[in-house]
């Protein structure tokens, strides 16, 4: 009997070992479904607390200076990530690449920041 045959009937047994208790959930008593509800419960409501955290009101930056700060940090951190596309009236790869990845992390700024590479004329691309 060769290797993967013998591996599908050991899998074949342990899948019916590990499905003996079924008929009950998989929980062997109430004790742990009551474990399990009181996580789910505190789980869900961490999640709901973030969200709302995530969703904060007011403006992302309190002050001008703030908000230049961000900018400056978040240029810095855009050309060191190193993702270019190809200028094709220089010739070289000098266009700045933000990646979805970038988007997702600055969301709150992105208004603001596409606005200071306007101003200071840094070619971007998406």
């Amino acid at each position: 009997m060769h290797g993967r045959k013998l591996n599908r009937d050991k899998n074949r047994e342990n899948r019916v070992r590990r499905n003996r208790r079924v008929a009950t959930g998989g929980l062997s008593n109430s004790r742990e479904e009551q474990v399990r509800k009181e996580y789910l419960g505190v789980r869900d409501e961490e999640a709901r607390l973030r969200a709302e955290r995530e969703r904060a009101k007011g403006p992302c930056c309190a002050t001008q200076e703030e908000l230049a700060a961000r900018d400056i940090k978040m240029h810095k951190e855009l050309v060191s990530s190193r993702s270019r596309a190809y200028n094709t009236v220089t010739g070289a790869h000098d266009i700045l690449v933000i990646d979805s990845y970038f988007r997702r992390k600055h969301q709150r700024h992105m208004a603001h920041f596409r606005l200071y590479l306007r101003e200071n004329n840094i070619r971007t691309v998406g």
